[in-house]
């Protein structure tokens, strides 16, 4: 199949290597910048531009032979358009998608640049990201021939590594670097003699992943040798560093978090905790170590487990310790229940998250949830003591006929992630909440964001679809369309379509819908939901609905 449009070729020529302007051409493009004088290659940068962006507007970019002709073009001027903002984003939306281009061009940028222009590229915002982008494209594992462009890469940045340090950008794009090595050399021992490689190609990626380790170790141990007094200064390197020996060092990560933790006072180790920007490498540390090499922390968590716990800091390494080890964590997490209400108040995810996950796994950690719930809000048991967690013991209240009516307006997503664990653990409870409510707070709740994803859970909780389906209709009664048409509440219905319902409660549903939708005044904004629910297939092929709905 040929080209859907002939090569056109550009009104401005390619810039010259000695001509730096175009004769008779006004500057109309509002991505050229202005010259300063302290940026001499800015009006190359500028002639580059229009050079490409009117190839690109003339749709010549499409075509190979155009790309080709770029190439060759910009040879010896990699480093120029990389280095400026607007070039540099042209080049890679031209490039999109483009793996050889984008690898020729920086076989090009190593090769034909000084040594000078190249590495004042890397230190450039808007060329790291580009850069990094492309190394990204080039799939994981590093391909056998990209390893000599990541080689060029590391021994550029290793070369001016002091100023790489704290240099955002440059640095971003050497953590990057040493993750792909680090997710590289995982992937080809775990395919082992499957993957086939050239002698020649075990060397280069042998030679990077020596380079890889030489570079952690300096880090860690050697030349800079970062402890807990530069986890703030050096947050995002001592993370991703720490995460690149995840995959085949382990040891090391091990063997660095022994020497901070043993060479820092607690007071010192307690400080950085609250610190944040020396926290998440904390964080990171307890991720990546096993449980069996993390009861020294255990301890010191415990002991400090209130004052870290409550702190808008802190909470976050209490957090991901508990989801990280959870299995070991029951002390802990008795130590820290008693302040339940200030990480709902505080809206602290991290440990909250910890807690409910650990429920849902040990029915000791569970039993001290429900005492807590219990002291707090009343029985489990009782449908009004929910009403009361929801509003925290505010705006609630129950009727002698049993009905329950709070102020939807609490609903926050903290008491809504609660609620939906208490689903599982208490479900007669709050199934009883549930039925008991009274007419306008049930509608309130489906006009509110929070109270249709709760109810959306509950709907699922039904063991029997059939059930659940007769429930949300009788509870809605003539107010079925205000649920199906809200924004937020029609997922409530979907999330019923999508349990496990007879096929016959399936059609009637999509039948009810259907009269629902001619009664309406509006009826074009049920076109989507009876899209979900296959109607038209309904209507032209009820076998294979049916086929497509029959319970397996």
């Amino acid at each position: 199949m040929g080209f859907k449009r002939e090569y056109v070729e550009s009104e401005n020529p390619r810039p010259s290597k000695m001509c730096r302007t175009f004769p008779g051409k006004e500057r109309d493009d509002k991505k050229i910048c202005k010259v300063e004088e302290d940026n001499p290659t800015l009006e190359e940068a500028n002639e580059w531009y229009k050079y490409m962006n009117d190839l690109k507007e003339n749709g010549a970019t499409e075509d190979d032979a155009c790309i080709k002709q770029i190439l060759n073009s910009t040879k010896s001027h990699e480093a120029v358009i990389l280095e400026h903002g607007h070039t540099c984003k042209l080049i890679e939306d031209i490039f999109k998608l483009k793996k050889d281009a984008q690898l020729t061009f920086l076989k090009n940028l190593f090769e034909n640049n000084n040594e000078e222009a190249v590495t004042r590229v890397f230190f450039q915002k808007s060329a790291s990201y580009t850069i990094e982008r492309w190394l990204k494209t080039f799939a994981t594992p590093i391909p056998e021939g990209y390893t000599e462009v990541i080689g060029s890469f590391l021994n550029y940045l290793t070369s001016s590594i002091q100023k790489v340090l704290f240099n955002p950008p440059a640095s971003n794009l050497l953590r990057t670097i040493l993750n792909l090595i680090a997710v590289t050399e995982k992937l080809r021992k775990e395919k082992g003699k499957k993957n086939k490689i050239s002698p020649e190609g075990k060397k280069k990626y042998l030679k990077l992943e020596e380079s890889h380790k030489k570079i952690v170790d300096s880090f860690l141990f050697g030349e800079f040798a970062f402890g807990l007094k530069n986890f703030s200064e050096q947050s995002y390197l001592l993370q991703d560093t720490l995460n690149s020996c995840q995959y085949t060092q382990y040891e090391t990560i091990k063997k660095y978090f022994n020497d901070v933790w043993s060479n820092n006072s607690e007071n010192a180790i307690l400080t950085s905790l609250k610190d944040q920007s020396a926290s998440p490498v904390w964080e990171c540390i307890f991720t990546l170590l096993k449980d069996s090499d993390v009861e020294v922390v255990k301890t010191f968590l415990t002991m400090n487990a209130i004052e870290l716990s409550s702190h808008s800091v802190g909470n976050f390494a209490i957090g991901k310790f508990l989801k990280s080890h959870s299995n070991i964590c029951d002390d802990l997490i008795n130590t820290i229940l008693p302040n339940m209400n200030l990480f709902i108040k505080s809206n602290y995810h991290n440990i909250l998250d910890g807690i409910l996950e650990r429920m849902d796994k040990n029915q000791n950690c569970k039993d001290s949830f429900i005492q807590w719930f219990k002291q707090n809000y009343g029985k489990p048991s009782k449908a009004l003591s929910y009403a009361k967690f929801l509003t925290d013991n505010g705006k609630c209240e129950g009727s002698p006929n049993g009905e329950i009516s709070f102020d939807v307006k609490c609903l926050n997503p903290v008491k809504t992630k609660l609620m939906k664990s208490l689903f599982k653990i208490e479900p007669k409870g709050t199934s009883s909440f549930f039925e008991n409510l009274s007419e306008k707070c049930f509608l309130d709740i489906i006009e509110n964001r929070q109270g249709t994803a709760l109810l959306e859970t509950f709907v699922q909780q039904f063991a029997e679809g059939d059930i659940g389906a007769d429930w949300l209709l009788g509870k809605l009664g003539s107010n079925l369309e205000k649920l199906l048409l809200g924004k937020s509440s029609v997922f409530v219905f979907l999330a019923l379509w999508k349990t496990k319902l007879s096929l016959e409660k399936r059609e009637e549903l999509l039948k009810i819908v259907v009269n629902c939708k001619k009664e309406s005044k509006v009826q074009q904004r049920f076109s989507r939901l009876l899209n979900d629910m296959d109607h038209q297939l309904f209507l032209e092929n009820k076998k294979s609905w049916t086929k497509k709905y029959t319970p397996k």
